[in-house]
Order: C-alpha cells, then structure tokens, then sequence
C-alpha cells in the first residue's frame, strides 16, 4: 500500500497491518520484507518490527535463509538475524542460489561458495 509517498502493508481484507512509513518495501519472502529508508535498506518482519537495521545499500529478498546486501560497493549475505555470514567483499553476485551454492565475482573470477560463506570453487 502506498499513502503520501510512503509504503506499508496491508492484509487480505485490505486493514492496513503495518503503517505506511517505508520510502519503498518489497514483497515479504519466508516471513520477512526488505524496506528502504532515508537510501538504506533493512528487513522487517510481519508485524512491522525491523529486525535489521536500515543499513544496507542495497538488499535483496530472503532465499534459503539468506540476503544479499551491499555495502561501499561490494556484495555479500546475511542471515535472518542480519548476521554478515558472507562478507561483502564481491563484486557480483548471480542472485541464484542452486542447492545451497552461490556463484560470486571476485577480483574479476568466478567463484562457488557455500551457504556459509566456505568457497567450494
């Protein structure tokens, strides 16, 4: 829902559940939204409680319990806690998650990591 500029949510009888306060919110992945404030993103849960901060460049939906966030240009995930599990030190990342493995650019070469961040190729 959109009110003066401002996102929220509503639910399916069209009550307003979480307030219009959000510069943009994205769609709620395995319980929670990415919203955006003041430039920085962070993720809510269902009733409206930020459960990570707004600090992020960027931030992607929730996918096998992971997020990619971008922080000073470079690319890594968080968890749903907002725990760094895979530090932001990539270039790219194919946003596509296979079994568990992530394809990532660094340095201008590809490279496989696991969920938790280990690299497996």
């Amino acid at each position: 829902m959109k009110k003066d500029y401002k996102r929220g949510f509503i639910d399916t009888t069209g009550k307003l559940v979480i307030p219009c306060e959000w510069d943009y919110a994205f769609f709620f992945s395995e319980g929670l939204a990415d919203v955006e404030k003041d430039g920085k993103e962070g993720v809510i849960d269902t009733t409206g409680k930020l459960v990570i901060p707004c600090e992020w460049n960027d931030a992607s939906s929730l996918s096998e319990g992971l997020a990619r966030v971008k922080k000073d240009g470079k690319y890594g995930f968080i968890d749903t806690t907002g725990k760094l599990i895979i530090p932001c030190e990539y270039e790219y990342d194919s946003i596509a998650y296979s079994d568990g493995y992530i394809a990532l650019i660094k340095n201008g070469y590809l490279t496989i990591v696991d969920k938790e961040g280990n690299r497996v190729y």
